[in-house]
Order: C-alpha cells, then structure tokens, then sequence
C-alpha cells in the first residue's frame, strides 16, 4: 500500500501523529445521512431540528425502536459510535442491531429496509440504492451539522516507515 483513501478523522490523525502516513490532503466529502422507514415507528419526524443528530439518536433509543449499526470499525460506523456516546446512550439489544454478514452501506440500507430499522449511511448510498420509496431521509439532507459531515482523505504511507513506497507514483495519483 503506497497511499490509502480514508474517511475516519480522528483515526487519521492519530495513523499521522504515530507517523504512519504523511501528507494528508482532502479529497472530497458527503453526507452522512440518519435513514429509517417512511412510517416512522420512532416519530423522528415529531423532533424539532434543534435537536439535532443527537435529538434523533436519544429518541430512537427512547422509542427502543430497531436501529442497525455496521459494527465494522468503517469511518460511517465510528461516526455512528460518536454520535451514540454524544447523545448519552449505550445502544443495547434487542432494538440496536449489530450487521453481520453484510458488506458497506449498501448492505446495512438493505437490512435496514428488511427489518424497517433505521441506521446511518452516505448520502451517496441512498441514492444510489434508489429506496426513497421505502426509506426516508430524518438527518442529513436539509439538517447540515458537523457530525454529518463525511470528508474523505488520501493520505501517503510514510517512506521512512516503510522503504518500500512508492512515494513517486503515490504523489502522482493524489495530484
């Protein structure tokens, strides 16, 4: 690996701090997206925006209504993880849902339109999976706060770390 495509601010500046990597640069962004089902079992659509992600997440979990997370340590679920400890909530069984068995957003919005659950994703995600039928947008769209920001980075492993990078071509592709 001569440079990785991330999306986990916080690990990233750790993975730089421990000079694992170098030369972070922004590469691009979206949003994140709270999604759940157009009926709306936790009445999210009831919460004032004021109260914000986090209003939503406390509400899901007082509704005790079905939430699934990716449980992947992927930069959407640590995000998810911030969120939940933000708001003051340690999500528990039976209504949080930890994936298993299925791959990225798309896999988790699947599961989330089976079982009619709702999770967080990429904005990208959801309109690619063209389920605006069946799964409504709570948090993300209209509702722009940092913790639904979605950036992404390239960032260069670091030679010195390891001799073997090609720092040249690397460089070349982030340019």
């Amino acid at each position: 690996v001569d440079l990785v495509l991330v999306h986990a601010p916080e690990q990233e500046r750790v993975f730089l701090e421990e000079g694992w990597g170098m030369n972070r640069q922004h590469l691009m962004s979206n949003t994140f997206y709270l999604v759940g089902p157009k009926s709306d079992p936790a009445r999210l659509s009831n919460i004032r925006s004021e109260a914000g992600i986090i209003g939503l997440f406390q509400q899901i979990a007082l509704a005790q209504k079905p939430f699934i997370s990716r449980r992947d340590r992927s930069g959407t679920h640590l995000r998810e993880l911030e969120i939940w400890e933000m708001a003051g909530v340690t999500p528990v069984e039976p209504w949080y849902t930890e994936s298993t068995g299925v791959v990225g957003n798309a896999g988790v919005l699947q599961k989330a339109m089976e079982k009619e659950a709702y999770t967080l994703i990429d904005s990208a995600t959801y309109w690619q999976a063209a389920c605006q039928n069946a799964m409504a947008v709570y948090a993300g769209e209209i509702m722009k706060e940092p913790l639904l920001m979605n950036d992404f980075s390239l960032i260069m492993i670091n030679p010195e770390r390891y001799p073997h990078v090609n720092v040249q071509d690397a460089q070349h592709f982030a340019e």
